[in-house]
């Protein structure tokens, strides 16, 4: 799927409409020539190996580089927003 999909599915339905495999999509294709199917297997193959978000979460940075196939910058990126998010969690 097109990330511009992806941003006009986010603009007219609300970021509620994305499944947590788009977010991620939307996350890791900065570029306009990344392989968007090739990210959204890797980030299917990602959940699918730590079983859910919170998988993930508790999954370390080798771990996603080279289990799922990330590179150390996605793997980065991908912890960075996680942590984001639990530091927000535990704002609330």
């Amino acid at each position: 799927m097109k990330t511009s999909v992806l941003r006009e599915q986010l603009q007219h339905y609300g970021i509620q409409s994305l499944s947590t495999e788009e977010l991620l999509t939307l996350i890791f294709c900065t570029e306009p020539s990344t392989g968007r199917m090739d990210v959204l297997k890797q980030v299917q193959k990602l959940l699918t190996n730590c079983g859910d978000l919170q998988g993930v979460l508790s999954a370390e940075f080798g771990e996603i580089c080279l289990s799922h196939g990330f590179g150390e910058k996605k793997a980065a990126q991908l912890q960075a927003v996680l942590e984001l998010a639990k530091r927000l969690a535990t704002q609330q």
